[in-house]
């Protein structure tokens, strides 16, 4: 009994715990349907298990809620209102899902889940996404750091070059901040390739963290 227990603890939170790491690796989209499958999963193996129904109900809300709590005291600002009630939609409508499909083999339950994959893959790939660029784009708390002139002394790329003040002078110097891990950083990216073609007057500076062979100071261009 306890080592089933503890199976299901561990089944329970380990979509807890990869969550975030599948967002890095595949994106928002992607998350979502391993976050999803992992729930229906959960449901289906209701009936194969020896645990009172009660306590296998709680361990899996459990770990949706405090899911849920974790990513909105992580970072509200960010989560909040896309990512965090997204979680515990999805995966309390997949371990019902599941549920019912493990109790009665049902086509239209089937049917029924991969309308709800393709909900979440649109709503990860399309919503979440454009939401989170919008956002890194137009965050208020930020919008003191806009026209502000500030003198750059020195600043050394990754080959050990020395570029002083006189390089950035008369020219319009973007600061970009980000990580490795980061992929809604990549729809930027996009986007600037078309606003900084052609502006010679334009010189940008990267940020990145991630790795420590590039912890410096990082001209991308």
């Amino acid at each position: 009994m306890k080592k089933q227990i503890l199976s299901l603890v561990l089944a329970s939170y380990t979509p807890y715990v990869l969550f975030g790491h599948a967002k890095n690796f595949a994106g928002w989209e992607f998350a979502f349907i391993f976050y999803s499958l992992c729930y229906f999963l959960l449901g289906f193996f209701f009936h194969k298990k020896v645990i009172r129904p009660f306590l296998y109900h709680y361990i899996v809300g459990s770990s949706l809620v405090l899911y849920a709590i974790f990513l909105y005291t992580e970072n509200v600002l960010v989560y909040f209102p896309t990512i965090t009630p997204a979680t515990l939609i999805i995966g309390f409508f997949s371990y019902i899902l599941g549920y019912f499909y493990g109790f009665r083999y049902n086509k239209k339950i089937i049917l029924l889940m991969c309308l709800l994959l393709a909900t979440v893959f649109v709503y990860g790939n399309y919503f979440v996404r454009n939401y989170m660029y919008h956002l890194s784009l137009n965050a208020p708390e930020d919008s003191h750091l806009y026209n502000k002139y500030i003198k750059v002394m020195q600043l050394q790329n990754l080959y050990g070059n020395i570029a002083s003040n006189e390089k950035f002078n008369n020219k319009v110097l973007v600061l970009d901040f980000w990580y490795t891990g980061c992929g809604n950083c990549m729809l930027k990216f996009n986007t600037e390739r078309y606003i900084f073609c052609g502006a010679w007057r334009v010189v940008k500076i990267a940020f990145i963290l991630g790795f420590p062979q590039l912890t410096k100071w990082t001209p991308s261009s």
